[in-house]
């Protein structure tokens, strides 16, 4: 039996409660997710009104025109900058998603999904899969090793 360092077990310890961590994000970064579409939809239809107003007033008024321009590039700046964040948080996601993916063993597998993707205990889950609570954590447990195993350098 293999003995290790208070050192190493406390180097285990935090990857793999970093490694929960980050899969216990991707709830949360789901409901990011959601604001920033609707912010973005938000300001689409602020341009897009914009837009249909400067059409409307023709070539009137210059003064109001500069400054209707320049809403709308203050606009255009703010929905590339959210469009970046959307990005970013969808590329977290499918990092979460294929992080869970990447685990061979299907049960362990189905277990990390209900846990981390559909946001349930481990109890629910349990229930959900008809397993019994100490059998799910003890897969989910080794979910979480496949995980930190793939992490390793071979």
């Amino acid at each position: 039996m293999t003995q290790y360092t208070y050192e190493e077990k406390k180097r285990f310890n935090k990857k793999y409660y970093n490694t929960i961590d980050k899969l216990s994000s991707y709830i949360e970064l789901k409901k990011y997710l959601d604001v920033l579409v609707d912010e973005w939809m938000h300001w689409i239809n602020k341009r897009l009104d914009i837009s249909g107003g400067m059409a409307e007033m023709g070539s009137g008024g210059l003064n109001s025109s500069d400054s209707l321009t320049r809403a709308l590039s203050n606009i255009e700046y703010l929905e590339m900058r959210i469009g970046d964040k959307i990005n970013d948080v969808n590329d977290k996601l499918v990092n979460v998603i294929e992080t869970i993916d990447s685990v061979e063993n299907k049960g362990c597998r189905m277990i990390l999904r209900y846990r981390y993707l559909d946001d349930m205990d481990l109890l629910d889950v349990s229930e959900a899969i008809n397993y019994s609570y100490a059998q799910t954590k003890r897969l989910h447990r080794q979910g979480i090793y496949a995980i930190l195993n793939k992490d390793e350098p071979q």
